[in-house]
């Protein structure tokens, strides 16, 4: 089944502008503001229309406040906050990310990566604003999982169809804490499990669902699989490696300022925004983000995985 399958016309179909930024990914809507969306169910609802058929909405211009931020946000579910990444005390669920030179030890940001698939139940998507950006470079690059998933060979399709991969927090963000508070972290967070291919719950759109946070395949090592001897651990990791890398070829879109709403897909930064590399030289630089991630969905993803390996039909 495809998004546009699903994708129904909402009746604030003429005063949206859409103009679809790639063939498979990514659109920028004009002619709306999302503090009127939080507001308003059928404005919403058709932002959520488009979110559905494009993946990422880009948005530039917008106004609105921290507090509708939030509001329009939870319209997709109840909001979460992050563990390591701080929060605005006054709006719970709106992570504040602000980096510059003097953070370059906390500009950990610049892989794909999907948020937090380190939770057992991963959020759904967020609501990204970009409330500062340097002069030059800053772009957030933005992958089709979907598309990178049709466009896997057979063969590989055939070998991940029932893995399943570990997603660590303790890997990834605790990896630069001292071990007391890296363990810590992990007992709060312990590592979670998810299908290597996730069914998208409301489009039915096979998804390939690896990223930076995966640590390994937890189901591979069988008879299989494996050719004793030879590619004991090797198999897992080059299989493992290869899907990432076709996420990579995938179609990609990339924004650099203004407020963006996604799901569905990797991101990753480009030098000088969230992350300062040694080939663009940022010592003046400054980014700062606010985005709200709702979990919704999230756990019907999870449901709807566990009942097509029973074979079940979703909802039965």
């Amino acid at each position: 089944m495809s998004a546009s399958a699903v994708v129904r016309a909402g009746s604030r179909s003429d005063s949206i502008q859409v103009e679809p930024l790639t063939c498979s990914l990514g659109a920028e809507l004009s002619g709306v503001d999302l503090g009127d969306a939080s507001r308003d169910a059928a404005l919403f609802a058709e932002i959520h229309s488009l979110l559905l058929r494009y993946k990422v909405l880009f948005l530039r211009d917008q106004h609105f406040s921290r507090a509708e931020h939030v509001a329009f946000a939870r319209r997709f579910g109840p909001l979460e906050d992050h563990p390591v990444v701080g929060s605005d005390p006054d709006h719970p669920g709106l992570v504040l990310i602000y980096k510059g030179a003097d953070t370059r030890h906390l500009q950990y940001e610049n892989a794909w990566h999907c948020d937090a698939t380190w939770r057992e139940c991963p959020q759904m998507g967020a609501v990204l604003r970009c409330v500062e950006c340097p002069p030059v470079g800053g772009d957030m690059i933005w992958c089709n999982m979907v598309e990178a998933y049709a466009k896997l060979p057979p063969g590989v399709k055939t070998r991940i169809a029932g893995l399943r991969a570990r997603h660590s927090i303790e890997a990834s963000f605790g990896a630069a804490l001292p071990i007391d508070k890296r363990l810590a972290l992990k007992d709060q967070y312990p590592d979670a499990e998810h299908p290597v291919v996730r069914t998208h719950p409301e489009t039915g759109e096979k998804v390939l669902f690896v990223n930076s946070f995966a640590t390994h395949f937890t189901n591979f090592h069988t008879h299989e699989h494996v050719r004793v001897g030879q590619d004991y651990a090797p198999g897992a990791a080059q299989l493992r490696s290869r899907s990432t890398r076709c996420a990579f070829a995938g179609a990609r879109t990339a924004s650099r300022s203004g407020t963006t709403v996604a799901r569905s897909t990797m991101r990753s930064t480009t030098s000088g925004l969230r992350y300062a590399s040694s080939s663009a030289p940022a010592s003046s630089a400054t980014a700062r983000f606010e985005f709200a991630s709702a979990v919704a969905s999230a756990l019907a993803c999870r449901r709807h995985d566990d009942e097509v390996a029973r074979g079940a039909r979703p909802g039965d």
